[in-house]
């Protein structure tokens, strides 16, 4: 949620109380309650399209679990458009992000469950559009998605929102392509990346394209590896193929991505996505050098061999970081 000043509380029928929330692109927010029940509701103002837009997906997603519901489409008293929805209890990911990084295990489970949320969503024809750690909640028992306002029909033109560019790939940012489910599999590994690095895959990118250290030929298509405690290979090898710039060699489902993190949780390693093609600059650990052969002459001893390169996490040149969304980088 975003960090702005919001409006002034709208008048409700059968809701009292009012705490602001935030404003921002996604509209002024508000916690109020039912007067009947007690139960705390999300007030979203924001335009009649975007809250007509909200409604409509929520209305086809109303038997599904893990998202909160809609509870109501109305109007203020003075007029203003609104959306109410379930306010669920616990902290979003952008709060968990802003004090601390997750244990890589517990992170790769929330993101588990949401991936399962998320590929449900997918089933009913619907691309969320904007997985980000503020529309994701740490609930319980479990995780739950929220913020259906930039969400839309599979197939339906989509452009990256300044608020979300910061976790989407680049075939929409700053221009439009058809909404697919692999759009919300980049999100969410971004997602993942930044729960356990407390830096978005964006961010991280820019930070080294600023560094001279760089290795050589990487700046602007280099994303640094997780090194969080324990963290196997297999996490970062997943993420690599969730992340890939090119769509074609990335996870297509929510389903592949979950089963590939359900490997890491395993200790297995994670399956490359089904659809990936054959790419000369492959998302993919550069090989051990090879060793030098021994040499012929017999009074010379033979030559040792070279010891293995490390992992290279080199994505392909093509793609290079987005730009900070409204002037320098988030918090994440």
């Amino acid at each position: 949620m975003s960090n702005g000043r919001p409006t002034r509380v709208p008048e409700l029928p059968g809701l009292t109380g009012g705490k602001a929330l935030g404003a921002g692109e996604d509209g002024d927010l508000f916690q109020m309650r039912d007067s009947a029940t007690g139960a705390p509701r999300l007030v979203r103002v924001a335009s009649a399209e975007r809250v007509s837009r909200e409604a409509r997906i929520l209305a086809k997603l109303a038997d599904l679990d893990g998202i909160a519901h809609l509870v109501a489409e109305s109007a203020a008293a003075d007029g203003r458009p609104v959306i109410v929805t379930q306010f669920v209890e616990g902290a979003t990911m952008r709060a968990t992000l802003d004090a601390r990084a997750l244990p890589w295990a517990p992170a790769v489970r929330a993101t588990v469950a949401l991936a399962r949320v998320i590929g449900a969503i997918h089933e009913r024809g619907i691309v969320h559009g904007g997985i980000r750690p503020d529309h994701l909640v740490l609930a319980s028992p479990a995780p739950v998605v929220i913020g259906f306002g930039e969400a839309m029909p599979i197939g339906g033109s989509h452009t990256a929102s300044p608020d979300q560019r910061e976790w989407s790939p680049p075939q929409v940012i700053g221009r439009a392509a058809p909404a697919t489910p692999d759009i919300d599999v980049y999100a969410l590994a971004a997602v993942l990346y930044a729960l356990v690095t407390r830096r978005s895959p964006a961010r991280a990118a820019r930070k080294l394209a600023r560094d001279a250290t760089a290795p050589s030929g990487a700046v602007g298509s280099w994303l640094p590896p997780v090194t969080a405690p324990g963290a196997p290979e297999a996490l970062n090898a997943a993420l690599r193929h969730a992340l890939a710039p090119r769509p074609d060699q990335r996870y297509q489902t929510m389903a592949e991505f979950s089963g590939a993190l359900a490997a890491v949780l395993a200790g297995a390693e994670p399956p490359a996505p089904l659809g990936a093609q054959d790419d000369p600059d492959p998302v993919v650990p550069a090989p051990p050098a090879a060793p030098r052969p021994p040499s012929v002459a017999p009074e010379r001893p033979p030559s040792v061999e070279l010891a293995p390169k490390p992992p290279s996490y080199a994505f392909p040149p093509a793609w290079s970081p987005p730009p900070a969304p409204g002037g320098p980088a988030s918090a994440v």
